[in-house]
This record gives C-alpha cells, structure tokens and sequence, in this order.
C-alpha cells in the first residue's frame, strides 16, 4: 500500500503524544475524484494518471494543461478536526512545464470562507519529483468543514503535467522518526559507503538515534548518531564506519532505526528501509 521539503514555521508546539490520521489518498480506487474530492473549474483537465511520476505507486493524480488564464483547483473532502490548531499536510508530487512564464503551484485551505495559500512555488523550471510537507496552524485548522486544495494560478497551458500522489494529513505524533532514504548507490562495483538520510516528522526535537543496517550475509552493524538537535522536517545523512560489500549480482542493503533518545519511536512503520543493491560490471 502507497504511503502518501518545506519548513513553514519552526515553532515551540506542546501536543499530546498521539497522532490523528485525517485523511490518506492514493488514488487508487476507482472513482476519480475520489469520493468528496472535486475540481473547480469542472471539468476532465484533472485526471487519474496510470503513471508514478510523483515517486509513489501508480496511479496517481494528474492536471493536464489546457488552454486558458486563471486557476483551477482540486481541492479535498470537507474535514472536521474539533480541538486542534496544527496539521501536516504531506504529498508527493511532480511538475512539468512546456514555458517559464511565472506559473505558480501551490496548496491553500478554507473552512467555507476564502482560500488561503499555505504554501506556494513559482515554476521557472520542471520541479519535482518531490516530497512536500506543510506545517499548517492557521485559522481553518480546528474549524467545522476545513478543506485543502491543489492549486495552479497563471497561463495553464505553460504546465504539461502536475502529478500529485500520497496526500496525507494528520496530527503528528509526538517522537517520529522516519528512516527516509539509503543513499549507497544501487550500482556498485566495489566496497562502498554505508550511507542513509533520517528525518524528523515528530514534535519532539531528536538529539539521539541508534541506526543499524545488515550485511548481505546477515550480519548486523550499529551506529549511535548524537548531538543531531534535528527539529521537525529536518534531515541528517550519516554514514556507518563500515562499508556495503556484497558478491556479483542483486543484495539486499536493510537498514532501520533501532531507538530515538533511548526510548521507543512513535511510528516505527517508517523505521525500516531496504534497497537493492547491485553488484557488477553491467551498464
């Protein structure tokens, strides 16, 4: 199953230690839009897109440009979320564009009153394919029938494609953090660096991580990453003191996290990462 970077406040939040999922949407089901979903203008410019261009899973999401000047939207089900002040808004996503005529794409919210951006970028060039994530605390957060929405304002046939995928909104959890990528390249012809990316997608600053990964014949390294002071959405690539080896062909380069500041993490569904490692003399 699909799991649907910007900081826009660093903020001191004291949240309770448990996370609230909202809404998750990968566009997988067979009507499009999504049940609640809808576009504005209605019309067929907003598709389901066999594809995984945003780095998800297919299908995806997808605005088609079309000729015309203003903005059109896709904007999410009415959601109710009574007693909170601050969401994250998470989504992958891909732009592609045919002229650099400052279009803009963005993400807004409303709880029935005007949109309002809450994040918004100007494309002068192809962007993506990327992670967004949105710390949101205005005025709509906690308010009967708030929605967000996709958006994109300007010339809309200087836009090819937008693809959106793994639209998640929830109340985080207190201590999360996220094994989000090995970096030893997936083609190697020797010995290489060890290396993996973690981020902090919790409340809670991180100053401690354990992390370990597995050598092809099992046998398992660890490494105590310390003084990080990583706040929300922020990233820390490491390397282990031992280097990835593996004999000719395909392995498996596991990795995960062990423990955060010496106690348990708050989601470990993101703790474990494997990549395939190839090993060769091939292209």
């Amino acid at each position: 199953m699909k799991r649907a970077c910007f900081l826009f406040l660093a903020i001191c939040l004291q949240l309770s230690t448990y996370s609230q999922e909202y809404l998750y949407e990968d566009f997988s089901g067979t009507q499009f839009p999504p049940y609640g979903w809808n576009t504005a203008p209605i019309g067929f410019h907003w598709v389901k897109s066999d594809s995984n261009h945003a780095g998800g899973l297919a299908p995806e999401a997808c605005l088609v440009g079309f000729e015309q000047t203003g903005t059109t939207r896709f904007f999410s089900p009415q959601i109710n979320m009574p007693g909170e002040d601050t969401v994250i808004l998470t989504f992958k996503n891909d732009a592609v564009i045919n002229d650099t005529t400052g279009l803009k794409i963005g993400v807004a919210t409303r709880s029935q009153s005007t949109w309002e951006p809450v994040w918004e970028i100007e494309l002068f060039h192809n962007y993506g394919p990327s992670d967004v994530d949105i710390l949101i605390t205005n005025q709509h957060v906690g308010q009967p029938y708030f929605q967000f929405c996709f958006y994109v304002t300007g010339e809309l046939s200087s836009i090819d494609y937008w693809y959106i995928d793994d639209v998640h909104l929830y109340y985080p959890e207190n201590v999360d953090c996220k094994m989000q990528q090995i970096l030893t390249p997936g083609h190697i012809l020797g010995p290489v660096p060890t290396i993996g990316l973690i981020r902090n997608l919790g409340i809670t600053t991180i100053n401690e991580v354990s992390v370990s990964f597995e050598t092809y014949c099992g046998v398992v390294h660890d490494t105590l990453l310390s003084g990080l002071n990583l706040d929300l959405f922020e990233y820390y690539v490491f390397a282990f003191d031992r280097k990835w080896v593996s004999p000719p062909g395909n392995n498996g380069l596991k990795m995960w996290i062990n423990n955060i500041d010496g106690g348990p993490d708050g989601d470990q569904a993101n703790d474990t990462l494997i990549k395939i490692i190839e090993f060769g003399y091939g292209e």
